[in-house]
C-alpha cells in the first residue's frame, strides 16, 4: 500500500498536470458554481495530512511535517485549456504544517505586501489545486507549455520529490448540503464546507539500509562501515502540472549517492562514524531515494576492522526487483521488473567479517514489503 501525505491549506489552490496535449474540459460539465447574492468574499482553506522535510537542507524520506518544508502550490480556473495563461495561484510557497501527518497551511497573495492575505474564490469560477515538493534538489528554468509545467531538477539521494492534487470527488463527499462534483473549489462549495485537500505522494524509490553480525561470527563484531553508495541518475525532468504529473530520469550517466545520516534537527549529513553490527539488525544512515522505472541498481559498501590498518577493497552488490519481489515469486504472479515509485526497499547487510557479508533486500511500499537475500560466497546472486 503506498503512503500518502494529506495537505490542508487555508488558501487559493490551483493545479495542472503534465501530459502531451492540452488539457481536456469537458463542456457536457458546468464548471461555473452557481450565483449567490452574498458580499462576504470567501478565502481558500486547504485540508491534508501529510509528512515532513526541511526547507533548504536536505533531511531524506519524509515520514512527518515539521513545518519547515516549503511546499509550492499551483492554481487554475477549471476550464483553463492553456497552463501557459495566467495561473490563480502562481508557484507560491508555503510551509508545511507544523507537526504530525495532517494538518493546515496557510498560502498567502504575494501581491499583498501590506499583510498575510489569503487568496480569495472569485465570483463562481470552479478551480483545481495542486501542489509539489522538492526539498534541496536543485531545480532548473520552468518549462510551461499549453499542456504542462516541468522543472528540470537534479537530486542527490537525500530528497524526497512529491506532488499533490485535490480530488473534488473526494472532498465533495464532507460538504455539510449536497455540492455537485464540478462545482468543488469554488466560493459556492465553500460556504457547505467542502474545501481542497492536497494529498502528496512519494515519486521516487527508496533504499534504507541495515546492518547486523552474522550467526556465529566472532569478528563482525570488529568490523566497521565506513562509506555506503549507491550508483543512480541525477538529472530528471519534474511535472507538477499536466495530465501525466510525476517525475521521470533524463540523464543516462551514473553518480554515486552518498548514504548520509540525520541529526537531531532533522537535517542530513555525514554518516556516523561509529557503524558496527551487533546481534540485532539496527537501521544505518537515513535513505537513498532514486528514480523509479530501473531494473536494477548496485550499491557499494566501505568497511574496516578494528586492529587492522589496510582497508579491504569495496564491495558491490547488485539488486534487481524481482531478487526483492519476493510475494509475487510466492504466489504465482509475475515479479516486478522495475523499482516503483512510492516503495521503500530496505537493504540488511550481514556482517561475518571482513571476508563474508550477505545481503538481505525487503521491500516494502514505504511502509512494508517483501524481501530477498544476496550471498557474497556465491556471484551469481551479486547481479
Amino acid at each position: 500500500m503506498k503512503k500518502f501525505f494529506f495537505l490542508a491549506i487555508p488558501a487559493a489552490l490551483l493545479a495542472v498536470a503534465c501530459n502531451k496535449s492540452a488539457p481536456v474540459v469537458d463542456d457536457s460539465l458546468d464548471y461555473v458554481a452557481p450565483e449567490e447574492n452574498i458580499s462576504t468574499p470567501e478565502p481558500v482553506v486547504f485540508g491534508t495530512n501529510v509528512y515532513a522535510v526541511t526547507k533548504t537542507k536536505a533531511q531524506g524520506g519524509i515520514d512527518a511535517w515539521n513545518g519547515k518544508q516549503s511546499l509550492r502550490i499551483f492554481g487554475f480556473d477549471r476550464k483553463v485549456t492553456d497552463f501557459t495563461t495566467e495561473a490563480f495561484i502562481d508557484d507560491v510557497a508555503a510551509d508545511s504544517p507544523a507537526d504530525g501527518t495532517s494538518g493546515s497551511i496557510n498560502v498567502y497573495n504575494p501581491a499583498v505586501v501590506q499583510a498575510q492575505e489569503p487568496f480569495y474564490y472569485s465570483g463562481n469560477t470552479c478551480y483545481d489545486f495542486y501542489g509539489y515538493y522538492v526539498d534541496d534538489a536543485v531545480v532548473g528554468t520552468v518549462v510551461r507549455t499549453a499542456e504542462s509545467i516541468v522543472y528540470p531538477v537534479t537530486i542527490n539521494g537525500g530528497q524526497d520529490l512529491m506532488i499533490a492534487k485535490a480530488d473534488q470527488a473526494v472532498d465533495v463527499q464532507g460538504a455539510t448540503s449536497t455540492v455537485a462534483e464540478q462545482h468543488a473549489y469554488s466560493a459556492y462549495s465553500a460556504r457547505r464546507g467542502v474545501q481542497p485537500k492536497l494529498v502528496f505522494q512519494h515519486l521516487l524509490s527508496r533504499f534504507t539500509f541495515k546492518i547486523v553480525k552474522g550467526t556465529n561470527s566472532e569478528s563482525a563484531g570488529d568490523v566497521q562501515i565506513t562509506s555506503l553508495t549507491l550508483a543512480a541518475k541525477a538529472e530528471g525532468n519534474l511535472c507538477v502540472v499536466g495530465a501525466q504529473r510525476g517525475v521521470v530520469a533524463t540523464s543516462t550517466g551514473l553518480v554515486d549517492f552518498e548514504l548520509r545520516e540525520k541529526s537531531a534537527e532533522g537535517v542530513l549529513g555525514p554518516l556516523a562514524t561509529n557503524l558496527f553490527p551487533t546481534d540485532d539488525a539496527t537501521q544505518i544512515g537515513e535513505s537513498i531515494m532514486v528514480f523509479p522505472g530501473e531494473d536494477s541498481y548496485t550499491f557499494t559498501l566501505k568497511m574496516k576492522q578494528t586492529g587492522v590498518n589496510t582497508e579491504p577493497a569495496p564491495q558491490s552488490f547488485t539488486v534487481t526487483p524481482a531478487m526483492v519481489d519476493t510475494d509475487s515469486a510466492q504466489d504465482g504472479l509475475q515479479p516486478a521488473t522495475a523499482f516503483e515509485a512510492g516503495k521503500n526497499y530496505t537493504i540488511t547487510i550481514s556482517i561475518y567479517g571482513l571476508e563474508e557479508v550477505k545481503i538481505t533486500a525487503e521491500l516494502t511500499p514505504w511502509v512494508e514489503g517483501g524481501s530477498v537475500v544476496i550471498d557474497p560466497d556465491d556471484p551469481s546472486t551479486w547481479e
